[in-house]
């Protein structure tokens, strides 16, 4: 009796590992917490929807309050790192307030013209490492949107960021917290670097236009996308979300809800804290 229920078991857990060969071993889109119940509904279909593409499935990401926010009151990251690295290096402080200057004048060329002469001179590594710690001590990922990137990384999407931040700044992030291969991933403004590790100042395509992201995309991947999310739908990330066949608004104001499901009836609206 014994024998031919442990055979029963070996006969049981063949036809589970068969079965999982002819699926692919592909798991089933598991509800994400902190998303309401029509979104995990919506996104079930997504997934659904990745087996029927054919050749390589791409999601694409803005990175600063749509995967990654400040802990406590408001800020960009590759902003809070320059800001650092100028309290550290008082003769930097000049440069810092001119990128601050910057900043606020919502031009994004000259802001990504200004950061990126502010790091030439520094290596490299030095720029991750201190955004890494910037980036651990004054931010976070939304617990959610790395559920949601892990997922996508398990049924084999290329899961890739454009941002209007700096590559350096955000490498070790990238690596370090969402298990990203940052050459591959990370699409944001690039210094080159030197044989010495040293940035240069120069800036590294693809560059796109300021806040066109639809450019950067355009240029590495094509016309169209699988799945593209943004905190800024109504704004610099909707050229981006408009080369996908689904959509992810993360936390839109109140009052852009209407206009985003004007502009994309079946898009996903999640908003998190």
């Amino acid at each position: 009796m014994y024998f031919k229920f442990r055979s029963l078991c070996v006969v049981f857990l063949m036809f589970l590992v068969v079965a999982s060969v002819f699926s692919g071993g592909q798991k089933e889109f598991e509800p994400i917490p902190g998303f309401s119940d029509e979104a995990n509904q919506q996104l079930a279909k997504v997934f659904d929807a990745i087996a029927e593409e054919e050749g390589e499935v791409v999601a694409a990401f803005d990175w600063g309050k749509t995967i990654s926010h400040k802990k406590e009151g408001s800020g960009y990251m590759s902003h809070n790192i320059i800001i650092e690295h100028a309290k550290q290096n008082p003769e930097k402080m000049e440069a810092c307030n001119a990128v601050i200057e910057a900043d606020e004048t919502d031009a994004d060329d000259y802001f990504i013209l200004r950061s990126s002469s502010y790091w030439k001179g520094i290596k490299a590594d030095d720029i991750a490492k201190l955004g890494y710690e910037v980036y651990k001590n004054e931010f976070e990922i939304f617990p959610a949107m790395q559920d949601l990137i892990q997922q996508l990384q398990a049924h084999k999407v290329r899961v890739i960021i454009v941002s209007n931040g700096d590559f350096h700044t955000m490498r070790m992030v990238v690596e370090k917290e969402l298990g990203l291969d940052a050459e591959k991933s990370l699409y944001a403004f690039r210094s080159d670097v030197d044989s010495s590790g040293v940035c240069t100042g120069v800036l590294m395509p693809p560059k796109g236009e300021g806040k066109s992201k639809d450019l950067v995309v355009s240029e590495i991947i094509g016309d169209q996308i699988f799945f593209a999310g943004g905190d800024s739908a109504i704004g610099s990330d909707g050229p981006m979300l408009d080369m996908a066949k689904f959509q992810l608004a993360v936390n839109p104001k109140q009052e852009d809800v209407q206009e985003v499901k004007g502009r994309w009836s079946d898009a996903i609206i999640v908003n998190l804290k």
